[in-house]
């Protein structure tokens, strides 16, 4: 099912939605199908629990199979991870009900969850077992076989002071994983950003409770976006207002396999344009630069559009100043998907 097909000649991209199987929920329940009806119930059912509260996340496996992950109500413990794997014929392989991942005290939410690359995952998630005013980041790596490879509930990524949310994780390209996430260490008030490099035996590698990213005096920096740089780094894009309140701007950043900041202290501008450039999505050039997308409107809202720019290995954009116009309408169009279609 092909939603919105468009190929920037000077760039490369194509942006798309392409559904070939979809976990989704129906009554709370977590459910699977395929587009084209390869198994022969019209659904599988990966949790039956009527209290599933988190949208499912997944990645597939080099036999073919898929491993999905959720986060459910556990007892007395709060939200639980749970996963389960189900092969290329729709069968269950991880029990009816899938296996706990980390059932800590508190609740454990916003799961997000990458390919190690041997056929198991990584996870990670936002944990309250600390409380719910420190709420801090964990992970855990799954193997092929359901089990978990690192400490009983996962290894702390970040446990710094105040909240730390909405993880969202891509592949080291070594069987490890890099993290970011929005982080209150510095403000309660006002979000920054923060990453980490964790390796495949579940060692952070970077700073301790991770690198700054964005860190911007009574300024919000919302929702990081993460690619590779090519070179096991990592490319990072993210929306913030600290020029104009209420009109966020579009910033990136890598950050090398070392965990060294690479640009310019809290960013490179990608577009600084007069109106709003939010929900940045990107892609790598495999050379340590990237393709970012973004949404943009008016500060009337009553247009909205679709940007995008190109960003060498250096922070330099290659495009026009502000990005190149992708779609343009009255209507609020929205990113759908972008991939690299092989030429750089």
């Amino acid at each position: 099912h092909l939603k919105k097909h468009i190929k920037i000649s000077q760039a490369t991209v194509i942006i798309l939605i392409m559904i070939l199987f979809i976990p989704f929920f129906l009554d709370n329940k977590i459910l699977a199908e395929t587009s084209n009806r390869l198994w022969a119930n019209d659904v599988i059912v990966f949790s039956d629990s009527e209290d599933v509260t988190s949208a499912p996340e997944m990645v597939s496996t080099p036999e073919g199979a898929a491993i999905v992950a959720w986060s459910e109500v556990g007892g007395a413990s709060g939200l639980d991870i749970k996963v389960q794997k189900v092969d290329q014929n729709g069968n269950l392989l991880w029990g009816s009900g899938g296996i706990v991942i980390c059932n800590a005290t508190g609740d454990q939410s916003e799961v997000k969850m990458v390919s190690d690359g041997k056929g198991g995952a990584i996870l990670t998630w936002g944990d309250d077992r600390d409380g719910s005013s420190d709420r801090n980041i964990y992970a855990q790596r799954v193997d092929k076989d359901g089990n978990d490879l690192w400490t009983t509930n996962g290894v702390p990524i970040s446990t710094a002071t105040d909240i730390q949310q909405t993880p969202v994780i891509i592949s080291d390209e070594s069987s490890g994983a890099i993290i970011a996430w929005q982080d209150y260490r510095d403000d309660p008030a006002y979000s920054a950003v923060y990453v980490q490099r964790v390796d495949l035996n579940g060692s952070a590698l970077w700073t301790s409770n991770g690198v700054a990213i964005a860190v911007i005096s009574n300024v919000n920096v919302f929702f990081p976006k993460l690619v590779t740089d090519g070179n096991h780094g990592v490319l990072i894009a993210w929306s913030d207002d600290r020029n104009v309140t209420g009109e966020e701007d579009i910033f990136a950043q890598r950050v090398n396999e070392g965990g060294n900041v690479l640009w310019t202290t809290n960013g490179v501008v990608v577009s600084n344009a007069t109106g709003r450039q939010i929900s940045p999505y990107l892609i790598s050039d495999n050379n340590g630069g990237g393709i970012i997308t973004w949404n943009y409107s008016n500060t009337a809202g009553t247009v909205y559009d679709i940007y995008a720019q190109r960003i060498n290995g250096s922070g330099v954009s290659q495009w026009t100043s502000n990005g190149l116009l992708i779609q343009g309408s009255s209507n609020y169009e929205l990113i759908s998907s972008m991939i690299n279609d092989g030429s750089n």
